[in-house]
């Protein structure tokens, strides 16, 4: 049954993490230029602007459901779910917030739900558990390859050929950001529950330092790329 919550909080927090995203995209256009030399001063500018402070709280709430869901379902099945939200960003990106989707966008979304489809057929169920073991030289190695290729694209705009894509780079670096953050709160959810002295772990900081440059990463990102 947890697991069934579980994933029910991982559906909502992909809607409001796909509504938040529009409305922080309408908010960082509004914004000045987000200079990650002058962090603070940037997100000072970012949440002067109205629509980006309503779409950060409620990408809050989304966040708040997403810990739960991690610590009540397995992290591929909550993180399959939460992808899923691409049709909710697409619907509400059409229909609501003026974006114009073509042909390849739609290919997109049809694409992601069946691969979500054939996951959700291919899941064993009674198989690991919402707290799987995992290898911690294991971890570290992904996440440590994670962060580098993450750092690549931050800086990937110095490359010429590469910086008319810098919205979509940087948007691919704030996502991998995110997922490592992700995955840190995962392996912090199977030991604080029992252990709250265990939040102070090389884990928190990993999933603080990589959540606050996806900040700033995606926020430039919508900035200078399309928003959808």
């Amino acid at each position: 049954m947890s697991v069934q919550i579980g994933l029910l909080l991982a559906l909502g927090c992909a809607f409001a993490t796909n509504l938040a995203f529009l409305w922080k995209h309408k908010g960082a256009v509004a914004a000045p230029a987000v200079n990650i030399r002058r962090p603070l001063a940037s997100a000072g500018g970012l949440f002067a602007s109205k629509w980006w402070t309503v779409g950060f709280g409620v990408a809050l709430v989304a966040w708040v459901l997403h810990v739960f869901a991690l610590a009540l379902a397995p992290i591929s099945l909550v993180q399959a779910v939460i992808s899923g939200g691409l049709v909710f960003l697409a619907v509400l990106a059409d229909r609501w917030f003026g974006f114009q989707l073509g042909r390849r966008e739609w290919m997109g979304v049809a694409l992601t739900a069946v691969g979500l489809a054939f996951l959700g057929l291919t899941v064993q169920t009674g198989s690991g558990g919402a707290h799987s073991s995992y290898s911690i030289s294991g971890m570290i190695a992904f996440e440590g390859a994670m962060i580098f290729l993450g750092a690549l694209l931050l800086i990937s705009h110095r490359v010429e050929g590469l910086r008319h894509r810098r919205g979509l780079l940087l948007g691919a670096a704030a996502g991998i950001l995110f997922g490592v953050s992700d995955i840190s709160i995962k392996a912090l959810t199977g030991t604080v529950p029992g252990d709250l002295v265990s939040i102070v772990s090389p884990w928190t900081a990993v999933a603080i330092v990589a959540s606050v440059a996806a900040f700033y990463a995606s926020a430039r990102g919508l900035q200078v790329g399309e928003g959808v």
